[in-house]
């Protein structure tokens, strides 16, 4: 099996620093250095995200280098829609990152000020797909205007960017998960045939549980399907550990995904463990974080034939392709499970499933 192949890009080791005296002026209209700091980082065509950054007091201390606060995953074709000429904005794309104080909203009736510190600017290159790590950025840099009465530096900002090679192998199920169709596997135009999967309640005795999926619905003005997936192990404490939770749009289907690198932010673990091999799932091995698969589903009601992508290093065989397979046809299986029923009297308004 060929993989495709992807590039990850990791923005960390996140800190902003203030010259003391800007932290203690109030000519110069940044908050105290109590008050919270937030830097939004975008990239064309991925929605931005938002994030906490932390405030370093001492001079001397630098952020933890191994911290990873944001990740993009670009395809071939992300990087060169990032760098073609377009009709509707500049042909130059940019990773930019601008730092504000404080948050949006407001707080009884009382808008809540924002102001902005500075933004740190990347150009997008070609380059960017090689497929070689590289670092790209990592240091402190000024974002913020200097204040040239005094000769005291502006804000400065710390943050490591860096570019790893991340491919995948995509593959693709011919028909809807029920009718236990053949999976292909994607190769730009090229479908190439792998395995075909049969869901029978009956399984061989050599084989081991190894995860548990429950799903369920949500109602609200936009009723959603929570996907909730725990690996089982004996060596774990408690023998289950949560590795996603993902709300799945009902009406309009969405992604379910495993990326340790979001599970371990949210929860301070360390790496998650991952199944050696579909027939062996008695011993799990710690992995590097990171993204491990997606799914793409339908809404319900619709023939939905899941795309999959995997990290190519969760995969050594076609047997830990397959059970990454299996957990895809399952959630795909689980938006028509969680489709209310209606009887004559009463209305169930949610149901829960377990794979």
């Amino acid at each position: 099996m060929d993989p495709q192949a992807f590039i990850r890009l990791s923005i960390g080791s996140l800190g902003l620093r203030f010259p003391g005296s800007t932290l203690n002026s109030v000519k110069s209209g940044i908050q105290p250095f109590s008050s919270s700091c937030v830097c939004e980082i975008r990239l064309r065509g991925f929605p931005a995200q938002t994030l906490t950054i932390p405030l370093v007091s001492n001079p001397e201390a630098t952020p933890d280098c191994q911290s990873i606060a944001s990740s993009f995953y670009l395809e071939e074709s992300d990087l060169k829609a990032l760098t073609a000429p377009g009709c509707f904005y500049s042909s130059q794309a940019y990773l930019e990152i601008s730092v504000f104080t404080g948050r949006k909203g407001s707080h009884c009736g009382v808008g809540n000020k924002r102001q902005q510190l500075g933004t740190f600017k990347l150009e997008v290159s070609p380059d960017w797909g090689k497929a070689k790590p590289v670092i790209l950025f990592n240091g402190w840099i000024g974002i913020g205007k200097s204040k040239l009465d005094s000769g005291q530096p502006g804000v400065e900002l710390h943050l490591r960017v860096k570019l790893d090679p991340d491919p995948r192998y995509v593959f693709q199920f011919e028909d809807v998960t029920r009718l236990s169709p053949q999976i292909v596997q994607l190769q730009g135009s090229i479908k190439q045939p792998i395995f075909s999967c049969k869901f029978s309640h009956d399984r061989p005795e050599s084989w081991q549980p190894w995860g548990k999926l429950e799903a369920w619905r949500e109602r609200g003005l936009r009723d959603s399907i929570c996907c909730r997936f725990r690996l089982l192990s004996e060596g774990q404490e408690g023998g289950e550990l949560l590795v996603s939770e993902i709300n799945i749009n009902a009406e309009k289907g969405g992604e379910f995904f495993i990326d340790t690198d979001r599970q371990m932010r949210a929860s301070g673990q360390t790496p998650i463990p991952s199944p050696r091999s579909s027939g062996d799932f008695g011993g799990l091995s710690p992995v590097v974080g990171g993204f491990v698969m997606c799914c793409k589903v339908r809404g319900e009601g619709k023939n939905s034939k899941p795309l999959v992508q995997l990290a190519m290093r969760h995969v050594t065989c076609v047997e830990d392709a397959a059970i990454f397979m299996a957990l895809a046809a399952a959630v795909d299986l689980s938006i028509e499970a969680c489709r209310p029923f209606r009887r004559k009297m009463r209305r169930v308004s949610q149901t829960r499933h377990s794979w």
